[in-house]
């Protein structure tokens, strides 16, 4: 059924859902045009009924949920509101994420930013990167960040958790629920390396990966003599080239990288004939 994913429908539509389906098993066993014409009358009769049944029903059940959030606001409830508005949107609320990170710091632990202020963490959608100068600064950040979080119903997953040192020699482990949190020294994280050494070496080398794998599932493109080289480079740039550089705009680049690139693509992963330039510092 088409609507059958749909926790929201009311028995009544179910019901016209369920005679639509019987309407459509009569147009399909027709025999005859006028038997034809009566039965896709009656159909399209019922899908009308459907159609305006669960209008409603959505109508009904948003209503409903805008009435629980507002009891639950004037409540103080942040539990229930946050999942009335996971129901409403969806999917995760980003500013319930938002409120979390902000009721978390209330004392400053973060890194050095300005004169007067701290960088606490960097938010990515559902994912929390944290800031500190000390691994004890680096534990009670872990700390509110938990306790803040279970007021709303989320937690932090210690399994999917990464810390990553920077010029220190301090080997103290960071705890959640007495899981200890795993070292690293670099992780691909939306598709970009990052290391302790910033990440660029590091993330260009998995981008030429990835562009030459993109270029190899290409050679039919290539090697065809029905496609000019106009139309080659056109789809070598949207199709390679792209992979090449995504997430170059956090690149630390230098003379020797950009040239690495440069050659890479008129080496490696260029259509034969074919010269691709482009590649600079502000690339």
């Amino acid at each position: 059924m088409q609507y059958k994913h749909k926790n929201w429908m009311s028995d009544n539509t179910w019901v016209k859902v369920e005679e639509r389906r019987i309407a459509k098993e009569k147009v399909l066993n027709a025999t005859t045009r006028q038997q034809k014409r009566q039965t896709q009358d009656l159909y399209r009769e019922k899908d009308q009924e459907v159609k305006k049944n669960c209008k409603q029903d959505k109508r009904d059940y948003v209503e409903q949920l805008a009435q629980e959030a507002e009891i639950a606001c004037s409540k103080g409830d942040i539990k229930s509101l946050y999942n009335t508005t996971k129901q409403l949107s969806g999917r995760r609320s980003n500013s319930m994420i938002d409120w979390v990170s902000r009721k978390s710091y209330n004392t400053p632990l973060g890194i050095k930013w300005t004169l007067q202020s701290c960088l606490e963490d960097l938010d990515f959608a559902d994912d929390i990167c944290q800031l500190s100068h000390r691994h004890e600064d680096s534990q009670k950040q872990a700390a509110n960040l938990e306790t803040t979080a279970k007021q709303v119903g989320l937690y932090i997953n210690a399994k999917k958790t990464k810390s990553m040192r920077v010029n220190t020699n301090q080997l103290n482990k960071t705890k959640v629920r007495d899981a200890e949190i795993e070292d690293v020294r670099e992780f691909t994280y939306l598709g970009s390396v990052i290391s302790t050494s910033g990440g660029t070496d590091e993330d260009i080398q998995s981008r030429k990966r990835k562009a030459q794998q993109a270029f190899a599932i290409l050679k039919p493109v290539w090697r065809s003599k029905a496609l000019r080289s106009n139309t080659k480079i056109r789809i070598f740039n949207s199709n390679v080239k792209s992979i090449l550089l995504y997430g170059s705009e956090t690149w630390r680049l230098t003379a020797a990288s950009t040239k690495t690139l440069q050659v890479f693509m008129n080496s490696s992963c260029t259509p034969p004939y074919i010269q691709i330039s482009g590649i600079t510092e502000d690339t």
